[in-house]
């Protein structure tokens, strides 16, 4: 799949899709990064430069086949439509740690004492 500004349609990235012979794509704002879906994956690559595309996550082994992907606002970014199932893909590693750790109840000293004796105390959302 050869992937183009369709205003000056010079080939910016080449991205190997299989198995879907035409494959689901959807740009984020700005045009730097693409999501590429296909039957039971979707992955994320950057364009930054161009002819030399980075895949920056790959969401795989949906349970249903991805029927459609589309751009969704941050934290997001990104959705996959399966069989009755709205899949929010996450890409901001940081933001998605940050969000399971609002609210959370750390450890305190003495249950990392009894549950980790020998693991060296470190903080823990």
């Amino acid at each position: 799949m050869g992937l183009a500004d369709p205003s000056n349609p010079v080939v910016w990235a080449g991205i190997a899709t299989l198995p879907r012979a035409e494959p689901m794509v959807e740009f984020a704002p700005g045009g730097r990064r693409v999501l590429v879906g296909t039957e039971r994956a979707v992955h994320v690559w950057d364009l930054a430069q161009r002819g030399k595309p980075v895949r920056v996550a790959a969401f795989e082994n949906f349970p249903d086949n991805v029927t459609a992907v589309d751009h969704w606002s941050p934290p997001y970014g990104f959705i996959a439509l399966t069989k009755g199932c709205i899949w929010l893909l996450r890409t901001d590693v940081d933001q998605v740690i940050e969000d399971l750790c609002l609210g959370g109840a750390a450890l305190s000293d003495q249950e990392w004492a009894r549950y980790l004796p020998d693991v060296e105390r470190v903080p823990v959302c």
